[in-house]
């Protein structure tokens, strides 16, 4: 059986795990990198920016692209 624990300011939890015969490793959380950060800061915005640029086009009347219909 494996958990996740925040770290825990309780003095009495680790002694009372071990004295139970509960194995625990204390691994310390991947740290995030710049370029990850940065990129989960921009995709949001460049979504919406996408969105927008879709709406212009459509209300300018550009959707006349490969995939709408023309006159017959």
């Amino acid at each position: 059986f494996r958990t996740n624990l925040p770290a825990l300011e309780d003095p009495e939890l680790l002694p009372l795990l071990r004295i139970h015969g509960v194995e625990v490793d204390v691994l310390e959380p991947p740290q995030a990198t710049w370029w990850r950060i940065t990129l989960l800061s921009l995709l949001p915005l460049l979504l919406l920016f996408a969105i927008w640029m879709f709406a212009l086009r459509r209300m300018r009347g550009g959707g006349e692209g490969l995939l709408s219909i023309g006159q017959s």
